[in-house]
């Protein structure tokens, strides 16, 4: 356990060693503390950690060690925003460019709202239906596709520049019940669908 700890506590330092990384992978295949195993591979991201990863011969077994933590540990989307907005709270997760000036929403800010998002999505939408995303890239757009994957909503995102019947196709196929949809086209968008052959809410998203 002291093991892990220090391989941890020296990858935040940059003082990462080959052979401890993967004694304290093996050791946590046969750790009980989720948490532990999440701690450990918070660590799989820090530049130190790929670069003496990807100069050895051992990318492959790495890879599969990570893979059986994960699965072990049931690290999800959820589990890794989670970290990332513990670990890089005020600096900015998001950038937006409008008239020459740039607004920034920070890591912390950005899982308050995923968070909100998710519980909303989670209270209020029926089970087993899918939500569809029709938006340009967003801020907004982009923190509702998170919520999804954080929450373990079905999610879609539709490229909004399909055709009529591509995109007629696509609510159909993915059986999609509710909808966010630019504001910025959403009239265009409303008039192309055939509502009467697909139960949709939909809901604007005004990315101004």
């Amino acid at each position: 356990m002291q093991q892990i700890y220090k391989t941890i506590e020296s990858a935040f330092k940059s003082e990462v060693n080959l052979k401890n990384l993967f004694d304290s992978a093996d050791l946590l295949l046969n750790e009980k503390n989720n948490f532990l195993i999440h701690d450990f591979l918070e660590i799989c991201h820090l530049p130190a950690v790929n670069k003496i990863i990807s100069s050895s011969n051992k990318i492959d077994e790495w890879f599969d060690l990570l893979l059986r933590l994960i699965t072990k540990s049931n690290f999800n989307i959820y589990s890794l925003l989670q970290q990332r907005a513990k670990q890089y709270g005020e600096k900015p997760l998001f950038q937006t460019i409008s008239n020459k000036s740039v607004s920034a929403l920070s890591y912390t800010n950005s899982w308050h709202l995923i968070q909100a998002i998710g519980t909303f999505l989670k209270s209020n939408y029926k089970k087993n239906h899918t939500i569809g995303l029709l938006s340009s890239n967003s801020p907004r757009s982009a923190l509702i596709d998170l919520a999804c994957l954080a929450y373990n909503i079905p999610v879609v995102p539709i490229p909004i520049n399909l055709s009529s019947n591509h995109l007629d196709y696509v609510l159909s196929h993915a059986e999609i019940s509710y909808l966010f949809i630019d504001s910025s086209s959403a009239e265009k968008f409303i008039h192309q669908v055939n509502k009467r052959s697909h139960d949709l809410l939909i809901t604007e998203i005004n990315n101004n």
